[in-house]
């Protein structure tokens, strides 16, 4: 991505990271002053772009040399050697998307359960078929909304929270599944919530999500008497800052609890 810096060092740290996605979702702005050295993360736009930079990244450090850089066949050539073979057990990732919300991860394994399921390449449109053929098996139905991609970093994904109620509580009634889920998902002080509703943890188990201009939330809560819920919140076209709509999120979530 771009990069428009108008940062200027000052006496203190306070600077806002601007992506106008109706414009440009390429270029990110950054806006203020800061004092000494400042780490931030900015989610990027487009993960088939972020996984070839890697891609090449990884070849030049090995020295790994491509003759044709626009191979583009889905077929195995014919005389491909195989070097090596690397598993990982499914439930590796688990952490790193329900608690850290990594993309990648996200995206890797909603492909690889898809060419599984198919034995094909998994293409975003199989993607799609897989998930709303899963969802509507488990008497969910998918066909009002619109799945993109499998990590949420596309505008295109149109999802209401009445549907991932809907999916949650299907969830929520197979207590194999539901405990899996629960286990794996960021509690207060975990993940995505680190710095967030600390004095609800042992009772909300949630997923968060954000794109400039949208945030949301989602999973389970038990309340004081003992009785679990099921939250999903979004918001989006909000032109205050990210951190207050977080807090307007803890706030309905903390409602919920009492």
């Amino acid at each position: 991505m771009s990069v428009v810096n108008l940062l200027s060092f000052g006496q203190s740290k306070k600077f806002m990271v601007n992506r106008y996605d109706w414009t440009n979702p390429e270029v990110v702005e950054l806006v203020g002053t800061i004092k000494g050295k400042t780490t931030i993360t900015v989610p990027i736009s487009s993960m088939r772009r972020y996984f070839i930079y890697v891609l090449n990244d990884l070849f030049s450090t090995y020295n790994i040399k491509i003759k044709n850089a626009s191979y583009n066949s889905k077929l195995l050539p014919s005389n491909a050697k195989k070097i090596a073979e690397v598993t990982t057990p499914v439930s590796s990732v688990y952490t790193s998307i329900l608690q850290n919300s990594d993309n990648k991860d996200a995206e890797t394994l909603f492909k690889v359960a898809t060419a599984n399921k198919y034995s094909a390449t998994a293409t975003s449109e199989l993607e799609a078929r897989f998930f709303k053929e899963y969802w509507n098996g488990k008497r969910v139905p998918s066909n009002s909304i619109s799945i993109a991609d499998a990590s949420g970093a596309s505008r295109n994904n149109l999802v209401s929270v009445d549907w991932m109620t809907n999916a949650l509580v299907n969830i929520y009634n197979n207590a194999s599944l539901y405990q899996t889920l629960k286990y794996n998902m960021a509690q207060p002080g975990d993940g995505t919530l680190s710095s967030r509703l600390f004095d609800l943890r042992g009772e909300a188990w949630l997923k968060t999500g954000s794109l400039a201009g949208v945030s949301g939330i989602t999973g389970f809560i038990t309340d004081k008497k003992g009785k679990t819920y099921v939250v999903a919140i979004l918001i989006q076209n909000f032109i205050t800052e990210p951190k207050n709509v977080k807090t307007f999120e803890d706030e309905v979530i903390k409602v919920i609890y009492e």
